[in-house]
Parts: C-alpha cells; structure tokens; sequence
C-alpha cells in the first residue's frame, strides 16, 4: 500500500494503534509500529487523546492520570522508532462525537499543547529532538477566528525552542526489553514499563526524554531504567553491583525493586506491609479489554512504593524541586540555548493553586509567558511562587543571577 501511494505521488500516514505504546500495540492488536516505519510510512499520527477523554463520562476515562498516560506513550513510541516522523493528534472537538475542548475545557487543552511539544528524545551526539514533529487538529471543522487565534499563540510558546537540555531523568528504551517484555507478560502478568512509566510521571517525577540503550553516550544526567532484568547483558545490566540506595515494594508476590547507582539519599523508606490482591490462576484466560482506556490486567505494584519511586527518581534529578503543594503539581524544566530556564508547572486539581517552587540556583527575574496569571512574580533567592490555574498550566521564563551578568 506504502508502494502504490508513493508510486502515485501520494504520502502514506498511519494512525497509532488506539493510542496504545508499543507493547500494548503490538500485544493487544498486533500492530508493531517498527515494522511500519520499515515499509517507508511517512508518519505516524500518534493518537494522544487525553483532552477528549478528560470530558467522558466513563468510569476512569477521565482521571488525572490519562494526561501522563498519553505523554508518555508518545515518548515510548519516539524511543522505539526514532527516525520516525510522528504527528500528535490535538484532540481539539469533534462536532459528530459531540466533545469540545478548545470551549469547554481550554486550561486542559493548554496543558495538553506545550506538554506533548515538550518531550524529547536524546541522539547518540547529544542534541535533543522533539517527539513530535508537528501536529494535526482533531478536528478543524467549526472553528471561527477567535479559536484559531488562541490556538496558534498556544501552538507558538509551544514550539518556539527546542532546549539544549531538560531537566530529570532520561528513560532508556531498549528493543530487546520490548521483545523479553511479551515472555514476562504472558508467564506472569508483571507491569509493562509504560504503565509504570505514566504512574511515575503522575507523582511528579520529572522524566522528559528518552534515549536507546545504544546512543547512551548521548544522555546527560539521571537515567531510569524500567525492568532491568529484561535487558540483555550486553546492555551493561546483566550483573550490576550492589546498589547505593535501595527498597523493595512489599506487596506479598512479584515484588518490585527501586535501586539507585552513584546517589546520595537519605535513608530508605519504610511501607507498609501490603496483601497482593487476588489474581487469577489461569494467567492466559484473563480477558482483555475491548476499549483504549481501560488498562490490563497485571500484578499490583503498591501505591506507597510508586509515591517513593517517585520522590527517588525527583531527589537524585538535581537541584530543582517544589517545596510547597508539590502532590498537586508536576513540572517540566528545559534549559533554553541562550541559557534561561523554562518552567511549565502543570496543575493536576480543579482548583487553583501556588506552588513554590525551588530551581536551585539565584533568580534575578521570573517572566511569565502564558496569559495567566498577570500579577508579577517576586522571586525570593533561589525560589518563586506562583498561581495555576485548575487542570491547567502556567509557564515562566528564568533569568539567573549568572545568567544575568553573562557569566
């Protein structure tokens, strides 16, 4: 089909498979987006439709946590075909599905536009590319002017800077791990990365990019690798030394472990004993579910040991932090090429908020680059706070003392 739309002078472009990250893809329906790409696909229009679903009535459909979800399987899917033109779908309305975001929820559709613009993968050489190549209006139909106009000066804040850096940590991706992912699923039901991935994000740990186990030359910083075990030894994880930092999740079976190299924490959380939930016996006869949002069954992996992994993966990214309100919000940070910080502190509640937050170095100037909020921001040594709108996301600009002087 690739061969006869180029023959004729076409392009060929492919949706993702509902939405699904690439072993979800390939597990639930199939689709395996790396032998796409192989036959010369143009594009992969990458459906992240956590707008649409924020406003759906069904059970979940709509939770906080659809928004990291949907990021971050557009991260996984950049990962593993990195050559790849993808294109995330703007779920903006739909008039015959009768759902309207850029009317009905704007802060979430703000939220949902510079997030999925600003998350990056790492090449061999360093340099960071965005995810997404561009983008397509989900659907352009019945909007007057004055939508247009409020969506193109969200879409330029958006795209107006691909950073020389970003802070947190780098995910690694490896195909191998993708393949030794269906044996572990299929014998036992253990949690794909990518469930354990969103869940990470949506506590607040700051993963923005991703880098192939190959290029790891390339990263900088902190890297989180999610089922080490299935990465093969020639990948520098076969037998690894005694960890720095270390604790184990203490649901009774299939137990998860958060160990950290080359880090100075304090000392180990303690959690709860916790009973695992019943599981059925026949592992192959769990039915799957017939619709994108609702999840597989896998092992239960605690809450209170996703909350430490998270605060693990925050403590040992630098110096930046939210000191106050910190469970209501998450933070991206990019390091821009004329050295200013940017900062898109995005709000998981319905309800305003003022987190404080600390980016571990002098400030001498906050702007902020959203419409809202419009009071100035009086910085206090190496802190700011400031409001966010409910589900919505406020974004500053950072001059530093150092930056200031030229230093």
């Amino acid at each position: 089909m690739v061969d006869a739309l180029h023959g004729a002078g076409k392009k060929a472009v492919v949706n993702s498979a509902w939405g699904r990250a690439p072993f979800e893809a390939r597990y639930r329906y199939g689709v395996d987006y790396k032998r796409i790409a192989e036959t010369g696909v143009d594009a992969i229009i990458v459906e992240t439709a956590a707008a649409g679903l924020w406003m759906d009535p069904r059970v979940g459909a709509g939770d906080v946590a659809r928004h990291f979800e949907f990021l971050s399987m557009l991260m996984l899917i950049k990962a593993y075909v990195p050559d790849t033109k993808l294109i995330f779908l703007h779920n903006t309305h739909d008039t015959v599905e009768e759902w309207d975001a850029v009317r009905h929820i704007p802060t979430v559709l703000e939220k949902e536009i510079y997030s999925l613009a600003n998350v990056f993968h790492t090449r061999g050489d360093g340099a960071l590319i965005p995810c997404a190549d561009g983008f397509l209006v989900c659907l352009g139909d019945g909007l007057d002017p004055e939508h247009w106009r409020w969506l193109r000066k969200r879409w330029a804040l958006a795209f107006s800077d691909v950073p020389r850096r970003v802070h947190g940590a780098t995910l690694v991706w490896s195909d191998a791990a993708l393949e030794g992912q269906r044996d572990a699923f299929t014998e036992a039901r253990t949690q794909i990365p990518h469930g354990i991935l969103f869940q990470l994000m949506t506590r607040g740990a700051p993963v923005q990019s991703t880098v192939r186990v190959n290029a790891l030359d390339g990263a900088d910083g902190t890297l989180l690798v999610i089922n080490p075990h299935l990465f093969t030894v020639g990948q520098g994880t076969g037998a690894l030394p005694p960890a720095d930092f270390t604790f184990e999740d203490t649901v009774a079976d299939h137990a998860f472990c958060c160990a950290a190299y080359g880090a100075d924490l304090p000392e180990t959380p303690v959690l709860p004993p916790q009973e695992a939930s019943e599981f059925p016996e026949d592992i192959l006869g769990i039915p799957e579910p017939r619709g994108y949002w609702d999840y597989m069954t896998a092992r239960a992996v605690s809450d209170e040991f996703l909350d430490a992994c998270a605060a693990t993966v925050s403590a040992v990214s630098g110096d930046f932090a939210v000191t106050e309100q910190a469970d209501d919000v998450a933070a991206m940070v990019s390091e821009c090429s004329d050295g200013t910080l940017r900062v898109a502190i995005k709000n998981k509640t319905l309800y305003y908020v003022r987190p404080t937050i600390d980016v571990g170095r002098p400030i001498s100037r906050v702007d902020i680059l959203t419409e809202y909020p419009s009071l100035l921001v009086r910085p206090d040594g190496s802190r700011f706070s400031i409001r966010v709108p409910g589900s919505g996301l406020t974004v500053v600009e950072i001059e530093g003392a150092e930056t200031a002087s030229g230093d």
